[in-house]
């Protein structure tokens, strides 16, 4: 969880709209083997960009699109990048995301970590999170490694 100022919230708490985070994804990355575009371009393949406060199913400022940066260069890139989609045609409204400066990232509880590979059967890991990976794996095939892949091709 991050953008909120509640310390340690709680998967509940968060999900009651009231704590100011948003579900967030902390990545680690070596910027000399993936760039911060290469990133940019995962992120957006991975979600509907244009969804206000919420993706698919999920509504509430707690699933709002955020783009977090942690130096004028990343906001830059990322600024540049919502620019050139609104500018692609490619949606038919505005790119919906959030662009701001990171603070601080709260882990979620143990039992959301690798959600989709240890709850394969759930209804919702089933109608949402498998085929979202796999719209992902369809927009951006040149950087996938199917070794490493969670949904096979």
């Amino acid at each position: 969880y991050s953008v909120g100022d509640q310390k340690n919230p709680t998967y509940e708490e968060v999900g009651s709209g009231t704590t100011g985070h948003a579900e967030s994804v902390e990545v680690y990355y070596d910027s000399t083997v993936v760039d911060y575009k290469t990133l940019l371009k995962v992120y957006f393949a991975s979600e509907d960009p244009t969804q206000v406060n919420g993706q698919g199913p999920d509504i509430g400022t707690q699933y709002r699109s955020i783009i977090f940066y942690r130096n004028p260069s990343e906001k830059q890139l990322a600024e540049q990048y919502i620019a050139d989609l609104n500018a692609s045609g490619k949606y038919s409204t505005r790119i919906a995301v959030q662009v701001v400066p990171f603070k601080k990232f709260w882990p979620a509880e143990g039992y959301h970590q690798d959600y989709v590979q240890h709850n394969p059967s759930n209804p919702y890991v089933q109608h949402e999170s498998i085929p979202r990976l796999r719209r992902t794996q369809q927009q951006i095939p040149e950087l996938l490694k199917p070794e490493r892949s969670l949904l096979k091709q």
